[in-house]
């Protein structure tokens, strides 16, 4: 599976709309594994990452990453451009 880590923060409204979208894509590429990390409750990871922002989406290698909103048209661009989404 592809693996992405979401920071997020529960009172985030961006992050909650990012969520959203996220939401749309799990049913399109059911091989995508978001795993969502909340820096409120699990700051050291977010030390780790090196999130300074929320929300910050970090692919599984730790390499590459973009932060903010993002339409999932958009997030399936950024997944292809890392290789990480079958095309």
């Amino acid at each position: 599976p592809m693996k992405v880590l979401k920071f997020f923060s529960p009172h985030c409204a961006p992050c909650k709309q990012l969520g959203a979208e996220f939401d749309k894509l799990k049913e399109q590429y059911p091989s995508l594994e978001v795993i969502d990390v909340d820096i409120t409750e699990d700051f050291e990871q977010a030390v780790m990452f090196k999130v300074r922002t929320v929300p910050t989406v970090v692919t599984e290698d730790g390499n590459k990453t973009f932060v903010g909103f993002m339409r999932a048209e958009k997030i399936v661009e950024f997944l292809k451009s890392q290789i990480l989404i079958f095309r």
